[in-house]
C-alpha cells in the first residue's frame, strides 16, 4: 500500500481506509487527531531509518500497563491494599481536550459548579487546577486500555513546569490542541501512588511523575 496520503488534509474516510489497507488497528474511542497520528507514525517508521535511542535509566525495569492494572484490580477485589509506589510503561493514546477544572481553593479541593463548591457549598469563583484525563494502552497489547486521571504533576509534564493551570486555561483552544497532539501516540513512563480507599470502596491511583520516552519503546502491533 502506498504512503502517498496527507494525514493532515485527507478526509477521515480516506484516513481510515488507508489505515485498514495497511493493517493498522484503530484504537477504540481514538480521537480524529490520534487516528491521523497513526498515519504519520507509520509513514515515518517506514520512510526513515531512525537510529535507536539508548534506554532511559530505570524505565526498563518498569511494569507493563497490564501488570499495573492487575495490581489495581487485585486491590479492588480484596477491598484492601496498603499504599504502594508503582512504576509502569504504557503508550499514551490521547489526552482529553479539557485539561483544567475549577477547584474551590488550596484547603477545600471541591469542584466549583454553577458558582458553588460541591463539597462545602460555599459560593466561589474557584481556582483553575489541572485535571488531565489520559487514555493509555499496553505497549504489547493495543486492546488492553486504561483511563487515568492526572493532576498538577500531569499538567506540568505536558505543558512544562513554567505553565500553571491558570495560564493554560487562558491559552487559545487550538494552542492547547497542538500541545496535546504532540503527546498522542507516544510511549510514557509513569510513577503512581496506589492505595485502596475504604471510604470510596475503590483503589485510588495518583500519578506523580510522567516522563515521555524515546519512540523506540513503541512496539508495532502489526
Amino acid at each position: 500500500m502506498t504512503d502517498a496520503i496527507d494525514s493532515k488534509t485527507a478526509s477521515m474516510t480516506k484516513i481510515k481506509a488507508w489505515l485498514k489497507a495497511n493493517d493498522i488497528v484503530i484504537p477504540v474511542a481514538a480521537s480524529d487527531a490520534a487516528i491521523r497520528i497513526l498515519v504519520r507514525r507509520r509513514q515515518v517508521r517506514k520512510a526513515n531509518n531512525i537510529p535507536g535511542e539508548r534506554p532511559i535509566r530505570g524505565v526498563v525495569a518498569a511494569s507493563s500497563l497490564t501488570q499495573f492494572k492487575a495490581k489495581v484490580n487485585t486491590m479492588n477485589t480484596k477491598n484492601y491494599g496498603p499504599k504502594d509506589h508503582l512504576c509502569f510503561n504504557a503508550k499514551l493514546l490521547f489526552v482529553e481536550p479539557e485539561v483544567t477544572i475549577l477547584r474551590h481553593n488550596a484547603n477545600c479541593r471541591g469542584v466549583i459548579k454553577n458558582g458553588r463548591c460541591t463539597v462545602c457549598g460555599e459560593e466561589s469563583i474557584g481556582e483553575p487546577s489541572f485535571y488531565v484525563s489520559f487514555m493509555l494502552c499496553d505497549l504489547e497489547d493495543s486492546t488492553d486500555m486504561y483511563n487515568m486521571i492526572g493532576y498538577k504533576a500531569a499538567g506540568e509534564a505536558i505543558f512544562g513546569k513554567l505553565k500553571t493551570a491558570t495560564q493554560v486555561e487562558d491559552l487559545a483552544p487550538e494552542v492547547v490542541a497542538d500541545v496535546l497532539e504532540e503527546w498522542s501516540e507516544v510511549p510514557i513512563n509513569v510513577h503512581a501512588i496506589v492505595e485502596y480507599d475504604v471510604a470510596k470502596g475503590k483503589t485510588r491511583v495518583s500519578p506523580y511523575n510522567i516522563m515521555r520516552m524515546p519512540i523506540d519503546y513503541l512496539t508495532e502491533y502489526n
